[in-house]
């Protein structure tokens, strides 16, 4: 299969959220106000988002479940070609890239307007927001978006031909969008890259120090906000109003959460 028809095949999976022009991120209003929005910034440059180590990310399995795919793909096609020299070397750069995914960063978005697990989980228990982002466009062409794939929906990737050789596409990225089947909800849609050209920085979390890089984007990039469903949300509506006036991002639309949700 060539780099261009597997592109494609991805595209495909893609498509369950063609339709879906704004993507989510789900966050505290703090974040929102003390590092999301850039005090003092340069134009083009007022939204800046957090873009993390793959090695450092909720789900254990992360990358884990890709790489297996990956090596039972490779498995497949060397039962079937075993003296096939190309599946040979596709097979040692597995390694390779176990070693690439130690030098990437990526961040998430869901194409799920107003999902309540992703409130409790990301948003502080209802009390954050989620910011609404136009399609973010890939950084350069190392760096790419690309639709999560879960549980069965990786099976798929098992049924394509894939002839007698794995290309490198296959390799670079699929480690990144097969995610358990137990995180279906996200809905999720990742940036992912290495973002050469930005400096890394630390954070500390629940005690470990978390290696990450800062992205930035013009303010134009978002497009609303959804209140969470646990807020107070007609304060937290006027207070927000304000600050996004003060900020010169009046054309940014305030929504609330239709969800019914008490938080104790």
């Amino acid at each position: 299969m060539e780099n261009k028809e597997f592109i494609e095949f991805l595209d495909s999976h893609w498509s369950a959220s063609q339709g879906v022009n704004i993507f989510y991120h789900y966050t505290s209003l703090e974040t929102f106000i003390n590092g999301i929005v850039v005090s003092n910034p340069q134009e083009g440059k007022e939204i800046r988002l957090r873009v993390t180590h793959s090695e450092y990310l909720n789900d254990p399995t992360e990358l884990k479940i890709g790489i297996d795919l990956l090596s039972r793909m490779i498995e497949t096609i060397q039962n079937e070609k075993p003296n096939d020299e190309s599946i040979k070397k596709v097979s040692s750069s597995l390694e390779e890239l176990k070693i690439a995914c130690k030098n990437s960063y990526l961040i998430s978005f869901s194409c799920n307007v107003d999902s309540l697990p992703m409130w409790t989980t990301y948003a502080r228990n209802g009390e954050g927001i989620a910011i609404g982002f136009k399609r973010i466009k890939s950084m350069t062409k190392q760096d790419v978006i690309l639709k999560c794939l879960y549980g069965d929906e990786m099976n798929t990737l098992l049924s394509v031909d894939y002839s007698n050789l794995l290309n490198a596409v296959a390799l670079a990225y699929l480690p990144y969008i097969i995610k358990s089947q137990y995180y279906s909800y996200e809905e999720e849609v990742r940036l992912i890259g290495k973002f050469n050209d930005a400096p890394i920085k630390f954070r500390e979390k629940k005690g470990l120090v978390v290696p990450f890089k800062e992205l930035y984007f013009p303010k134009e990039q978002i497009e609303c906000i959804k209140i969470g469903p646990s807020a107070n949300q007609s304060n937290v509506e006027k207070s927000l109003r304000f600050f996004l006036d003060g900020n010169n991002m009046k054309d940014v639309r305030i929504e609330k959460s239709d969800i019914p949700y008490r938080s104790f």
